[in-house]
């Protein structure tokens, strides 16, 4: 029965928000990313039909925006559009949907010491960098919920596809200008 609190969990979960995490794209290239990937399930069952179909529409627009990516086998960053979606009380649908970059398999991060540290009363060493090996980190994300009819469902899953990943490719384009 923790079902229908998934979608205000959305809320508070703490992610790199489109909004936020364009930094997060340096340092990243086409070879990185893996081909977008669609996930679709409603009222608990996946459905594989709608999700191949989000998943030519997500290839549509890498080719729109110039966008390649990586061999599916070397790649290092997930691309990943998740629609969810279930029946409420009254005969709408929550639905939730997604759009996720996240490293593949584990990353070694290194934490410095912010940069803007209040200067301590007395005089302290400072703090030293520390490295730790984390797994899946989120680098980028989109995503909203709301209720909507049963027949809504593909034209809002097709319309959220096409913005989150319109959001995205501007930004990577923004950040891997050509020099």
């Amino acid at each position: 029965m923790t079902r229908p609190r998934l979608a205000p969990l959305l809320l508070v979960l703490g992610a790199a928000a489109a909004q936020d995490a364009q930094g997060n794209l340096r340092g990243l290239g086409n070879a990185d990313l893996c081909p977008p990937q669609a996930y679709v399930y409603v009222d608990e069952k996946e459905d594989g039909d709608f999700a191949a179909a989000l998943d030519a529409q997500l290839d549509k627009y890498a080719a729109l925006y110039g966008l390649s990516y990586g061999d599916p086998r070397t790649c290092t960053v997930y691309q990943t559009f998740t629609v969810d979606t279930f029946k409420a009380a009254g005969g709408r649908y929550v639905f939730t949907a997604a759009f996720e970059l996240e490293l593949r398999g584990e990353a070694r991060v290194t934490l410095s010491p912010p940069a803007s540290a209040p200067i301590p009363a007395r005089p302290q060493a400072a703090p030293a960098a520390r490295t730790l090996t984390a797994e899946r980190l989120r680098l980028w994300g989109d995503q909203s919920y709301g209720l909507i009819s049963r027949a809504n469902i593909e034209d809002t899953a097709a319309t959220q596809a096409r913005e989150y990943y319109e959001a995205f490719a501007l930004a990577w384009k923004a950040t891997h200008k050509a020099k």
